[in-house]
């Protein structure tokens, strides 16, 4: 989301406070084959961009923010980062950083006048599903990006995690409420099919 896409989408102009917008996005590498196949340069570079890059961000806005009394931080995560995701271990890895990097800086900043957002979607028709051989159309509750960055600018204000999709909330509100093992163990089998 650079300036052009809030321009043409008027989103600077209706979004009540100036939100600084971390993004935090790269695609995926899943595969049945799991993480002991892939190259490790992938893995650098993922850890650069999820990790490094929001943190080193948030690190230069929180002090000006909290001075200010007021704006937003917005970091893009994914639903993988809730739970360690099967067949895609090293994605899954660096989001829950982010996840927990934005937990952490909204219980921080929040008496401050800061609101601090963690955007957690699911399936987003971008080209991450294309480059990794994935047909769109079979994704379940495939989102288009403007709906993503809608619903994130629209719950900015209650963070500190948002999931925009409907059918990802409950599917990982059940995941979430088992046992860990057992949910590992259905991802799994289900990621496997």
């Amino acid at each position: 989301m650079g300036a052009g896409w809030h321009g043409r989408h008027g989103i600077a102009r209706s979004t009540p406070l100036r939100s600084f917008v971390v993004g935090c996005a790269t695609s995926t590498d899943q595969t049945k084959r799991g993480i002991r196949t892939r190259p490790a340069c992938p893995s650098a570079v993922r850890s650069t961009t999820h990790c490094q890059a929001p943190t080193q961000l948030a690190h230069g806005l929180a002090p000006r923010l909290r001075r200010r009394g007021r704006g937003g931080v917005l970091f893009t995560s994914s639903v993988e980062g809730l739970v360690g995701c099967p067949y895609s271990a090293g994605y899954s890895a660096t989001k829950a950083y982010v996840n927990a990097l934005g937990e952490a800086l909204w219980a921080e900043l929040a008496p401050a006048g800061v609101d601090v957002l963690t955007l957690c979607p699911g399936a987003t028709d971008t080209e991450a599903p294309r480059l990794q051989g994935v047909d769109p159309t079979t994704l379940q509750d495939l989102m288009s990006p403007d709906d993503v960055a809608r619903s994130a600018l629209k719950h900015l204000r209650e963070g500190p995690t948002h999931i925009p999709s409907a059918h990802y909330r409950q599917v990982f509100d059940t995941l979430l409420a088992m046992p860990r093992r057992d949910a590992l163990t259905a991802m799994a089998r289900s990621m496997g099919e």
